[in-house]
């Protein structure tokens, strides 16, 4: 049980029904402030000279530009030396400690399979929408608009070979990269500036952190 309810505490679901609404409300806080804070680490790892960063892009502000997207952006990064533009959905979360929430992690980005397994009926009703159509809706409608987003930005939108790139970011590992068709590219914040460096496109996946051999001479 222990196990159990640390493991939802770090996911901010509460293992105990009927909560009273003032701990209902300071969980709720609490899961905010991280995500914030998780978004600020991201958006500092991404930053680079020749780099241009637009942070939190909601619908308001994308229409001020001439733009419509179905929901906020968490993180654009617009990489003009490679013509490639980022769009990171930031993800706050802890290492699922037992196999329930190894579950719900899967869900939570892919969705529930498509099974009429009674198994799956208890899981649907308890989670949104999966986030991964959410991430490639947006990336979709950057892609649809993106000599516009270029152009509002000081970009030369007329070149040729630019691409949208869409992944998710996570403090950790997460189980939801490991499935057999993930689609976009996971990575950890850890090795996010690396990824955002290298001219080699990111693959669907988890992203694993390259570690150059120490050479012979530096090991001395």
């Amino acid at each position: 049980m222990q196990g159990s309810s640390s493991s939802r505490v770090q996911v901010a679901d509460l293992p105990w029904p009927d909560a009273p609404t003032e701990v209902v409300r300071a969980f709720k806080d609490w899961e905010q402030c991280e995500q914030k804070a998780f978004e600020a680490d991201v958006e500092r790892e991404a930053t680079a000279p020749n780099r241009i960063l637009i942070p939190r892009l909601r619908k308001e502000r994308a229409a001020k530009l001439g733009m419509a997207i179905p929901g906020e952006i968490d993180l654009i990064v617009i990489d003009a030396d490679h013509r490639r533009v980022f769009i990171l959905e930031a993800k706050a979360g802890h290492v699922a400690t037992d196999i329930e929430r190894v579950l719900f992690d899967i869900i939570d980005y892919h969705g529930a399979p498509d099974s009429g397994h009674a198994r799956w009926d208890g899981f649907r009703p308890k989670r949104g929408t999966p986030y991964l159509p959410k991430l490639l809706a947006k990336a979709s409608a950057v892609r649809g608009q993106l000599d516009v987003l270029l152009r509002e930005h000081g970009v030369d939108a007329e070149r040729d070979g630019w691409c949208v790139i869409e992944m998710f970011v996570t403090p950790s590992p997460v189980p939801a990269a490991y499935v057999p068709h993930p689609q976009v590219p996971f990575a950890t914040i850890d090795c996010l500036s690396q990824i955002l460096a290298s001219p080699a496109l990111p693959r669907p996946g988890p992203q694993l952190r390259y570690e150059p051999p120490i050479q012979q001479d530096d090991a001395r």
